[in-house]
């Protein structure tokens, strides 16, 4: 288990599982979304994460939550949000701390080389710090992410314990007529900076 976030009768628990297949290591990275009763027992559990990690093939993960609700979140990931829809990577890039990182779970960090074959789903790997942030996130907005088009990412569930917020969604491409169901963890610094963003989705 890496992070664990509980609140409003939910826990998101982010875990990360080491497996050998065909003699190689591959590592799968995991959010179980758990809906907690009153008695504190399990009543439903989610999973989210990213299948290519181990077939290497393009999958998509269908809509597991009907209605889309309206979230309040802390001011720096509505900041974070905004510049997302916007396609805004100064502004984005700005929501984060110097050290600050964000993991898509993927595999190339140059999202030049995910276009070669997009059918193995690799998505957005990992930035650490401003300089790898504006690389990253800037071939993203250029490219056009799943995530960034306007009015196409649908809030279907957060929840936040005062430091991380635990965010439901789905990614609508009506061109397709699909949807793709994912979940980011933000995590806040003291002075109110994103310190990081953890993206598990299967649609880019």
């Amino acid at each position: 288990m890496t992070h664990s976030t509980q609140a409003d009768g939910y826990v998101g628990t982010e875990l990360d599982l080491r497996l050998l297949i065909d003699g190689k290591p591959r590592k799968l990275s995991i959010v179980a979304v758990s809906e907690v009763a009153a008695d504190g027992k399990l009543e439903r559990t989610r999973l989210y994460y990213r299948r290519a990690n181990i077939d290497l093939q393009q999958h998509y993960r269908d809509r597991m939550l009907e209605d889309e609700v309206q979230v309040t979140f802390h001011p720096v990931v509505e900041k974070y949000q905004k510049a997302l829809l916007e396609r805004n990577t100064e502004e984005f890039i700005a929501t984060f701390a110097q050290d600050g990182y964000f993991d898509g779970h993927g595999g190339p960090v140059d999202q030049q080389e995910g276009l070669v074959d997009l059918s193995l789903g690799q998505g957005m790997g990992l930035y650490v710090g401003h300089d790898e942030l504006y690389r990253g996130i800037g071939q993203m907005m250029e490219i056009g992410s799943a995530e960034s088009p306007k009015g196409r990412l649908e809030h279907v569930n957060a929840f936040t314990d005062g430091t991380t917020t635990v965010l439901e969604f789905n990614i609508l491409r009506p061109e397709e007529n699909r949807v793709h169901a994912g979940v980011a963890c933000y995590e806040v610094t003291t002075d109110g900076l994103m310190h990081a963003a953890r993206v598990y989705d299967e649609a880019w």
